[in-house]
């Protein structure tokens, strides 16, 4: 397990290499961060590789959107050595909702 108490966000991890990639580094050990703009794809993606993995929405071209995945990692790493994550997922809720108003206008 060349990856145990590894992070890795991979975007595009929804399909095709991105997919493959996350696969291999959690079966190395790693928690993986999947990030893509296909929300269905990318849970389908997490929910195969398992506890492992979770699933973050990323667009690549949109600032607000890396903020998002920012503390989709930090959560993955408190996840990762264990502990609880209450303030990250608020955080996360916080960052969703205004990414929602400013993509409306």
């Amino acid at each position: 397990m060349r990856l145990a108490g590894k992070v890795a966000i991979i975007s595009g991890a929804a399909s095709g290499m991105g997919a493959a990639t996350a696969r291999i580094f959690a079966r190395e050990g790693a928690k993986v961060v999947i990030a893509d703009v296909l929300e269905h794809e990318g849970r389908q993606a997490a929910d195969a590789i398992g506890a492992s993995a979770q699933f973050e929405p990323l667009d690549v071209t949109k600032e607000e959107s890396w903020a998002l995945v920012g503390a989709g990692l930090d959560h993955a790493s408190r996840r990762a050595a264990g502990l609880p994550c209450p303030e990250v997922a608020h955080r996360i809720r916080q960052l969703r909702a205004r990414a929602r108003k400013s993509s409306a206008v």
